[in-house]
């Protein structure tokens, strides 16, 4: 008896080079949804930002996001938010033209999920991630403007990050 199974959605482009100069919207998901990272508190004053509280695993995540940028010349975190069981960024890759030591996409998340699942002490990392290609100022904005506001749709309970497309 020969079982088949689904075919897995592709999450990168076929053909396109995620090492090319360009900004990238990113979502790293933690496996079954557990929320390990942070709690969201909603502020004394209805008009203030929700309150992001990290976790020890948060601050571990928060640390390694920090060090991207040091660790990879001419890549650049724009902007990010660490969710109770998600993350998402904004990546810039602005690497020069011809260079033999080009970074792609998947090498910093790959790394920097290993370095924070290496200080933690266990993998508990959804497989892959998530990103959209950010295309022009437009797009930016909608990407910045998503992240920011985050924290304030999961404490509406209307969270979701399936669909999000810039």
């Amino acid at each position: 008896m020969e079982t088949t199974l689904p075919k897995r959605k592709r999450l990168r482009l076929q053909n396109y080079d995620y090492s090319m100069n360009a900004c990238y919207f990113v979502t790293l998901c933690v496996k079954d949804k557990k929320q390990i990272f942070c709690k969201i508190k909603q502020p004394d004053n209805n008009f203030s930002q929700p309150i992001i509280e990290l976790m020890s695993e948060g601050l571990i995540v928060d640390k390694y996001i920090n060090r991207i940028e040091k660790i990879y010349e001419n890549v650049f975190v724009d902007n990010y938010v660490i969710m109770p069981d998600h993350i998402h960024l904004l990546i810039s890759i602005e690497q020069p033209l011809l260079s033999a030591n080009n970074v792609s996409l998947s090498m910093i998340i790959k790394s920097t999920k290993s370095l924070i699942s290496k200080e933690i002490g266990e993998s508990f990392w959804q497989k892959s991630f998530f990103d959209e290609i950010i295309l022009d100022e437009k797009a930016y904005m909608k990407a910045e403007q998503y992240i920011d506001d985050n924290p304030a749709v999961w404490l509406s309970g209307k969270h979701s990050y399936k669909d999000i497309i810039f």
